[in-house]
């Protein structure tokens, strides 16, 4: 079900620095998520919003003015975290008990528990755990640099038709998925060990540091991470000054910001329901002071960003501040 849209209201440009404090706030995240570095012209990163139940999770992908059509996105294999937990496997990396072709996972491949899909190179491996993380790691390394963070075993990974690329539940359930929708599209684990949605053209459609429209409860938005609106036109920054910034697509004049400062500060959307950033001494900086299991974060094609309940009622906005 769509969450309830609130009006947008006109918001004159911010600048992009600043400072605001506020008083402290349980950290509720530890460790830290660096984004790959990003080629000029290659497309936004992320990482993709949980969908709800069923047999067939379709997708919407949005119109990313960043992505160029770019077929090398590149990236880097920085440690990661997903709401402040390791998503190395218990006992470390999986070992694949079978593989599919290096590189790519086409239309309608599954990736099983057990397998894994290695990049050309073989210095990456994304492997679909037992326990339902789907996880990739360096060559020879127990150490996660990313992993969706589910947790359902016998659950597997598809890369559908539709253009979307899923985890589902050993029940078929949709756990996780991109957001994506194109024909043809297929997912890459590259050499430079980022994770790529490409279409049948070789246009990026997603990678693993961007989030399309939702961020989920307990999810960490690193510095360099983008949200980026259903429809591709309004993008949420964490940039690396520590301000989270909201920008029309393709355009450098914010519409709205945080006015935090503080270099490598990390946004969190808390399982508690609070969104927060956090400077990287784990000190808070600035929140939107809601509260309830399960929030989440939307960036909305009108330009609003909201933070709504796990029963899709808005709790604040960037337009009217915290709902009493």
């Amino acid at each position: 079900m769509m969450p309830v849209r609130l009006k947008k209201a006109a918001v004159a440009a911010v600048a992009v620095t600043g400072a605001l404090s506020l008083s402290a706030v349980a950290w509720a995240a530890s460790g830290s998520h660096h984004s790959p570095a990003r080629d000029a012209g290659a497309a936004a990163r992320v990482v993709g919003p949980a969908v709800g139940g069923g047999a067939a999770a379709s997708g919407a992908r949005p119109a990313l003015a960043s992505s160029g059509g770019s077929r090398a996105v590149t990236g880097s294999g920085s440690p990661a975290t997903r709401g402040g937990a390791a998503h190395a496997a218990a006992g470390g990396s999986a070992a694949a008990a079978s593989a599919v072709p290096a590189g790519e996972l086409t239309a309608g491949g599954i990736l099983r528990a057990g397998q894994a899909l290695s990049s050309s190179s073989g210095n990456y491996a994304l492997h679909m755990q037992a326990d339902g993380n789907l996880v990739l790691d360096p060559a020879g390394s127990s150490t996660a640099v990313w992993a969706t963070g589910t947790e359902s075993p016998g659950a597997f990974a598809h890369m559908q038709t539709d253009g979307n690329f899923v985890i589902y539940s050993a029940a078929h359930k949709a756990l996780w998925s991109t957001g994506t929708a194109s024909a043809g599209a297929f997912l890459a684990v590259q050499a430079d060990g980022n994770v790529v949605v490409y279409s049948s053209t070789n246009k990026a459609l997603w990678d693993r540091s961007m989030f399309i429209s939702e961020v989920p409860a307990n999810t960490v938005i690193a510095s360099g991470d983008e949200v980026v609106s259903a429809t591709g036109n309004y993008v949420l920054r964490m940039q690396a000054d520590g301000n989270l910034v909201l920008y029309p697509a393709g355009s450098s004049k914010a519409v709205w910001g945080t006015m935090t400062a503080s270099p490598g500060a990390t946004a969190v959307m808390q399982a508690d329901g609070n969104l927060v950033i956090y400077s990287t001494a784990h000190r808070a900086l600035w929140s939107t002071g809601t509260a309830g299991a399960g929030a989440f974060l939307e960036v909305q094609a009108d330009g609003n960003v909201v933070v709504y309940s796990s029963a899709n009622k808005a709790l604040w906005s960037r337009t009217g501040g915290l709902v009493r």
